[in-house]
């Protein structure tokens, strides 16, 4: 894993709900710089299973030659990078990996080398729900990505999720302080979905 410097720091290039500073901020996770970038030979997709039915799907990005993803460039101490990767799934569920960002608002386009997370399983023709679009774009509108980026985020299609945004936003709450302490096993989500899976084929 690259850092950002020889004293511990990690750039870390967000593309889903971490370019909220919500987001960050409720998992105890204090940036000490932020830049928006932009990440070539790479598409953002929602293949990364959540919760079936209630969150169905997470961001991702898969290697895409042409494609290119917008996000924001966080340097933070790994401390803060480690609690992120907790909150993540313990690396069980997103995996770093290392890419080269450029950064692209400053007056002087520069490339740095950084990480971004990766998810491990993959499941087509998923959506993400309307509460979690919303902090892709709110993270999207603050750190000034390009129109064209935040309304592509805009007409993404979403899910039809049986609970209020709200609601669901506590149960995201809960679940990542239990996986955090590690209370809930990493190989959760997948149970759940390898059942959802079965369920679906069994129904026809």
């Amino acid at each position: 894993m690259r850092a950002g410097s020889a004293d511990s720091e990690v750039l870390y290039f967000a593309y889903g709900a971490n370019m909220a500073a919500a987001v960050l901020s409720r998992r105890s996770v204090w940036p000490t710089a932020a830049w928006s970038g932009v990440l070539r030979d790479y598409q953002l997709v929602f293949d990364a299973p959540g919760i079936p039915w209630l969150e169905p799907a997470f961001a991702n990005i898969v290697a895409t030659p042409g494609a290119q993803v917008e996000g924001v460039l966080y340097a933070m101490s790994r401390r803060s990078f480690r609690r992120l990767v907790q909150a993540e799934g313990r690396g069980a569920y997103y995996h770093p990996v290392d890419v080269t960002v450029e950064i692209t608002d400053s007056e002087l386009a520069q490339k740095r080398p950084g990480v971004a997370f990766q998810a491990g399983r993959r499941i087509q023709r998923l959506l993400p729900s309307r509460r979690y679009m919303t902090l892709l774009l709110e993270g999207a509108r603050a750190r000034g990505l390009s129109g064209e980026y935040v309304r592509f985020l805009e007409n993404h299609r979403r899910a039809n999720t049986p609970l209020p945004g709200a609601v669901m936003r506590n149960v995201i709450v809960v679940l990542e302080a239990l996986f955090v302490r590690g209370i809930v096993p990493d190989r959760t989500i997948a149970l759940m979905w390898d059942l959802t899976e079965r369920l679906r084929a069994w129904r026809g």
